[in-house]
């Protein structure tokens, strides 16, 4: 036998033995061994990570409803009253309060036929995971600056345009482990144009990264 209890065998007298049993007993069942057995599992601590930060790059589409208006040009066309733009999605993200409260910030880049818009995005999500899945809400205002090509420029009378708006999202990720997850995204944004108002319908998907 090896360690305390080969010593306990081999100890001579009753004294002996008593004090032996007693170190047994120190070193068994003492304070470090409490200690130890209090720790939870490894795969109990590693299901809840505490990460505050996280970069996400997703692929983006977004629909526009403008509101008729006179074109400057007619000769050069009409103005659209709808439009389809395709692009990418750069976003941080920072946990505020827990896992409940964030702050986001959006980089999106959109293009279209004859234009190109370079928005920015200042979001405060809600969210709250279950398991592996986290969904979401936020809301938070919104910039753009619109760039047009020759051919669109007659029609707006103007190569690039700012304009402001609210912007509101809902979605989930789905975590695949305590870094990597899968973000899907619906938006809408409301933006005003001097008198007119557009509205904006936009999907989104890509990885998320958290550290």
């Amino acid at each position: 036998m090896r360690g305390p209890l080969a010593a306990v065998v081999l100890s001579k007298g009753p004294f002996g033995g008593m004090i032996l049993v007693g170190l047994y007993s120190i070193v068994a069942l003492g304070p470090g061994a409490q200690s130890r057995s209090a720790d939870p599992p490894a795969h109990v601590a590693a299901a809840a990570p505490s990460y505050k930060n996280s970069f996400g790059l997703k692929a983006a589409y977004m629909h526009l409803f403008e509101q008729p208006r006179e074109s400057h040009d007619p000769e050069a066309g009409e103005a659209p009253s709808s439009e389809d733009l395709g692009g990418f999605i750069l976003s941080y993200e920072r946990v505020l309060y827990r896992q409940w409260l964030s702050l986001a910030l959006s980089k999106p880049c959109y293009f279209g036929p004859n234009r190109f818009d370079s928005p920015f995005e200042i979001l405060l999500k809600f969210q709250n995971r279950f398991g592996r899945v986290e969904p979401f809400v936020g809301v938070g205002p919104t910039w753009n600056v619109r760039y047009f090509d020759k051919t669109r420029e007659k029609i707006e009378g103007t190569n690039s345009a700012l304009s402001f708006g609210l912007a509101f999202a809902g979605g989930f990720v789905v975590w695949l482990d305590n870094r990597w997850g899968l973000e899907l995204e619906v938006s809408y944004n409301w933006i005003a144009i001097g008198p007119i108002v557009n509205h904006e319908i936009g999907t989104a998907l890509g990885p998320t990264f958290a550290f």
